[in-house]
């Protein structure tokens, strides 16, 4: 397994073990965003890794296929049956709620479309809880950690 260091941790880690010739099917290739990253273990306390997680629009691209050296023969007939099979594709995802939210809901868009947002708590508002509902801005908005959940507090105002 590939891992990264202290301080890079937002860098790529490419590998070639999911390309070998076998399986031939039934084969099976995971990705983890964590994987291999020092911060892991200390997610809540690292916004450089949990950006890093933060993904939409994920997209899969079938770059190559292994012919088993067939295109030396020159028969497109022979490359035309090679194809690309994929069974399944899981994706694990929640919201990013910056710690300020125990669970997503769903809400209907003005287009009718259905997506998940934060429910959020901690007096924030916003598509990600990422800030301070109004008036309740005693302390600059902060992302809650385990140890700290920087909950937006109601600014006192004195009237005289």
């Amino acid at each position: 397994m590939t891992h990264t260091k202290k301080g890079e941790e937002t860098r790529a880690l490419c590998t070639s073990e999911y390309s070998d010739i076998s399986p031939l099917k039934d084969g099976n290739v995971a990705f983890g965003t964590l994987e291999g990253r020092p911060s892991a273990y200390n997610f809540d306390s690292s916004p450089e890794l949990q950006e890093w997680v933060t993904a939409t629009e994920i997209m899969f691209t079938l770059d190559r296929l292994n012919t088993f050296g067939d295109e030396v023969f020159g028969d497109n007939q022979v490359l035309k049956s090679y194809f690309y099979a994929i069974s399944d594709i899981a994706v694990g995802a929640r919201c990013k709620c910056n710690g300020h939210a125990s669970e997503c809901i769903t809400s209907t868009g003005v287009d009718g479309s259905k997506r998940r947002v934060c429910k959020c708590e901690h007096n924030t508002a916003g598509p990600d809880c990422n800030e301070c509902l109004p008036f309740y801005n005693d302390a600059p908005w902060g992302r809650a950690t385990a140890q700290n959940a920087h909950e937006c507090k109601r600014k006192s105002i004195f009237i005289y």
